[in-house]
């Protein structure tokens, strides 16, 4: 936001729920095998209007650059609810000449028919971030090489868990009002989260008075934050799916004066918050729990190199987190897109 009031203090807690940069793309650990046969990958995302996306893009062409693959090409759809222009994009990566596809659907279906063409063609399909439907995957033939993302059920448990700290503690979060705004209604990550949020406050006696949804808009969200303030002037704290939405929020609490109130985001979009991690006032508190999509790119890289070199890859892969607090914020937005720390690639042994 452009102007603030210095009266009032919203500390917003971003929270990222961030997979450290793997060995391989950090440029920690063992070079890369001369010995590979390098693919020819496209990667679907959701949108390049959210810079998580660009984060991952980013991360794939990194680990691309890294293992010496001749070709990437790195698309997607114009806005994140977009489920048909994203269809559109992945059929033709799927009609190109690509012998690898990464794929992060808007939801857990849209892809799956155009997806499942890949697999009848041979081609390897890794899926990262949201998953698709297992079920509907195995109706329509689908193949899914692996599945690469952070566990998002516990990213929001611990934004749960610190919307109690800033509470003050289980004791003092007693009655306090709560609400939720979550993404698409029925997506994976979303739902996952808000799970998750759920769990972090159980037992505190905190309690959640309003759920809704803001299709992963920052607008939307804005004007959804702003309807349950007037509903609930008391609300304590914002829980929401992703960090866009979380400005929206940000942005309601400030032009209904709001004071003490504490927003909560998922997805490790930094560089965007920089403002508002630094607007934190003397006595306030602003903290981060998050996901580094770069890494989560550069994994779906690897996957697909290793997926056509033959090695089998494990059906889960984890991306690990880390919380950002006051004391690394500015060395997490510094090193932005890449994550502030590093970690055991779990891909290494396949590459």
């Amino acid at each position: 936001m452009k102007s603030r009031n210095s009266r009032l203090f919203v500390a917003v807690l971003l929270v990222v729920v961030s997979a450290a940069v793997v060995g391989g793309v950090a440029g920690v650990g063992a070079s890369a095998s001369t010995t590979l046969k390098t693919p020819k990958i496209g990667v679907i995302v959701k949108t390049f209007a959210n810079q998580y996306w660009t984060a991952v893009r980013a991360g794939a062409e990194s680990a691309a650059a890294k293992y010496n693959v001749d070709f990437i090409t790195v698309d997607a759809a114009t806005t994140e609810s977009n489920t048909q222009e994203q269809a559109t994009k992945t059929d033709a990566m799927v009609n190109g000449d690509y012998t690898c596809l990464v794929a992060a659907p808007i939801t857990g279906t849209n892809l799956i028919q155009s997806l499942a063409a890949a697999t009848k063609k041979g081609i390897p399909v890794i899926n990262i971030d949201t998953k698709i439907d297992p079920a509907q995957a195995a109706s329509a033939g689908l193949k899914v090489a692996t599945f690469i993302s952070s566990n998002n059920i516990n990213a929001g448990k611990k934004g749960g868990q610190q919307m109690v700290k800033f509470l003050g503690g289980k004791k003092e979060a007693k009655g306090a009002q709560l609400a939720i705004i979550g993404g698409i209604a029925g997506d994976p990550n979303s739902n996952a989260v808000i799970t998750g949020y759920k769990q972090g406050i159980k037992g505190s006696g905190a309690r959640v008075v309003q759920t809704g949804i803001a299709n992963w808009d920052r607008t939307q969200a804005l004007t959804l934050a702003s309807s349950m303030l007037k509903k609930h002037p008391n609300i304590k704290g914002f829980m929401v799916a992703n960090d866009g939405m979380a400005l929206g929020v940000v942005s309601a609490v400030f032009k209904a004066h709001k004071k003490g109130v504490y927003v909560i985001g998922v997805d490790g979009d930094l560089n965007s918050l920089k403002s508002e991690l630094k607007g934190v006032k003397h006595g306030g508190q602003a903290a981060s729990v998050a996901q580094s999509p770069f890494t989560m790119g550069a994994l779906g890289v690897e996957a697909c190199i290793a997926a056509v070199n033959g090695k089998v890859l494990p059906s889960f892969v984890a991306s690990p987190t880390f919380v950002v607090t006051q004391a690394n914020a500015a060395t997490a937005i510094a090193r932005w897109p890449a994550p502030p720390v590093t970690s055991k690639d779990p891909l290494a042994g396949l590459l």
